[in-house]
C-alpha cells in the first residue's frame, strides 16, 4: 500500500516573495457566538478585542443570535473580552492573527455570577477544534476563499509540550495522497511552530472534508 506523504515548502525569509499575496489583504476577522451555561445565545453581551501590543481595543454586540465579529483586524496578538450583566466575565488571552485569516473561536460559554468575576482562558490552536460538523462547515467555507487550495486541518506533537496541537492551512498543491504546504511566517525569519513539531515528529495526522487521515512530513524535493 503507498504511504500517504505530506510535503512541507520550507519559506523561512520570504518577505518579498510573500507580499504579493498578502496585498490583497493583510487584516484578519475573529468572530464567536456568546452562549450561557444551558447554550441558549445571549444577546447585546459587549465584546471587546484588544490588541496586546498596543493596547487598542474595539467593541461589539452581540446580535439576535448571539454572534458577534471583527473584521480589519491588523495582524498580533489579542485578548478578547465579553462581558453581560448577571454573567461573569470572559476573558481569552493570546489570540494569534495572521493576514487574511478568518478566526472563528465557536462558542464561548458565561457562566451565572457576577461581572466582576472572570473566567480566564489562553487560546490555543485546538481552540479551532469544534467538532466534526462545525469543522467541516469551517473547512468548507476556508475551501470558498482559497479558490481551488482544499483547506485542511494539521495536527502535529508539540516538540516541548508533547500535546496534540492543530492548525487550519490550505494546499496549494496536492495529488493522489501528496499534499503540499508552505511552511512561511509571512516575512519573519522565523520557521512556524507546527514546521518546528513536524521536523521534531514527522508522523501526523490531515483532516481533509471531515476525514483524518494519518502522514508522514517531509521537507520537499522535486517531487512527491
Amino acid at each position: 500500500m503507498r504511504r500517504s506523504y505530506l510535503v512541507v515548502l520550507l519559506l523561512a525569509i520570504a518577505a518579498l516573495a510573500t507580499a504579493p499575496l498578502f496585498a490583497q489583504n493583510v487584516t484578519a476577522k475573529v468572530n464567536g457566538t456568546v452562549r450561557d451555561a444551558t447554550g441558549a445565545v445571549i444577546v447585546n453581551a459587549t465584546v471587546k478585542l484588544v490588541n496586546d501590543a498596543t493596547g487598542a481595543t474595539r467593541a461589539v454586540q452581540t446580535n439576535a443570535d448571539g454572534y458577534f465579529s471583527f473584521t480589519d483586524a491588523q495582524v498580533g496578538s489579542y485578548s478578547l473580552n465579553v462581558e453581560m450583566r448577571g454573567f461573569k466575565s470572559y476573558r481569552q488571552q493570546e489570540i494569534k492573527l495572521s493576514a487574511g485569516q478568518n478566526r472563528t473561536l465557536g462558542d464561548i460559554s458565561l457562566p451565572v455570577g457576577d461581572v466582576a468575576e472572570s473566567v480566564t482562558v489562553e487560546a490555543t490552536v485546538t481552540a479551532i477544534e469544534l467538532g466534526s460538523d462545525r469543522l467541516l462547515t469551517d473547512l468548507e467555507n476556508l475551501a470558498t476563499q482559497f479558490g481551488s487550495m482544499p483547506a485542511l486541518q494539521l495536527h502535529t506533537v508539540g516538540r516541548v509540550s508533547g500535546k496534540r496541537r492543530s492548525v487550519m492551512l490550505t494546499a496549494p498543491v496536492h495529488d493522489d495522497g501528496c499534499y503540499v504546504l508552505v511552511a512561511s511566517k509571512g516575512g519573519d525569519d522565523r520557521d512556524p511552530d507546527w514546521y518546528r513539531n513536524l521536523v521534531a515528529n514527522p508522523e501526523v495526522e490531515l483532516t481533509v472534508q471531515g476525514t483524518t487521515i494519518p502522514m508522514t512530513a517531509r521537507t520537499a524535493t522535486a517531487r512527491c
